[in-house]
């Protein structure tokens, strides 16, 4: 599975990454990115000219979870991001699914 990334978040200001800086932003977390899962490329993008690439292979695993049958490699907002009642917020992000990405009856994206 492949997930590719842009994101912004807009809340009196507007907070984005669009990944032009090849390094992930502090506003990001990256303590669920299975390290060598992430690359910044330009090949699939929307409208930006990087993206974030994350690519999940059977058995990648964060540390706290391994020998469990979870997998995953993410990015999270800091906590100083996260939303908070009664406040609007926008926020975008792509996600690009090739033409050959298998359909199963059940998966968890």
């Amino acid at each position: 599975m492949m997930l590719i990334l842009s994101c912004k978040q807009h809340q009196n200001r507007e907070i984005s990454d669009d990944f032009e800086s090849k390094k992930l932003k502090k506003f990001w977390r990256s303590d669920k990115l299975v390290p060598g899962s992430f690359e910044f490329q330009s090949k699939v993008v929307k409208s930006e000219r990087s993206a974030l690439r994350i690519t999940l292979n059977p058995g990648d695993q964060i540390d706290d979870e391994k020998g469990t049958i979870l997998e995953r490699s993410e990015i999270m907002e800091n906590r100083i991001h996260f939303i908070s009642e009664n406040t609007v917020y926008e926020y975008e992000f792509s996600l690009f699914l090739p033409e050959d990405f298998p359909i199963v009856p059940t998966r968890l994206v």
